[in-house]
């Protein structure tokens, strides 16, 4: 329960990060305007794959997601959902909400 309970917040938090990137990338935040996060990246050799932040990401929930399939969890379907669910949201508002924002 306690590598879901990190899987999901590690991508509550890179899901703030790639939304406030897309949504807010023009208004005063904790990423600077010249930072890495913010250019668009040079693609990665031989790929299609973009490195910037909104792509790094995005890549950390997709390989946060895959993990949780191997994560135990002690709780019934219905009660993980609802605790994870919970979790996200409280993990991604904190971040998108105070955290990242100046």
């Amino acid at each position: 329960m306690i590598l879901a309970i990190f899987l999901v917040a590690i991508m509550a938090t890179f899901k703030a990060i790639s939304d406030r990137i897309a949504n807010h990338a023009n208004t005063p935040s904790i990423f600077k305007e010249d930072s890495f996060w913010l250019k668009q990246g040079a693609f990665f050799k031989g790929t299609k794959y973009k490195v910037d932040g909104w792509h790094i990401s995005n890549s950390v929930i997709v390989c946060s997601a895959i993990g949780l399939i191997f994560a135990h969890v002690a709780l019934s379907l219905w009660w993980a959902y609802i605790v994870l669910g919970i979790e996200f949201n409280l993990v991604f508002n904190t971040f998108y909400n105070k955290i990242l924002k100046k």
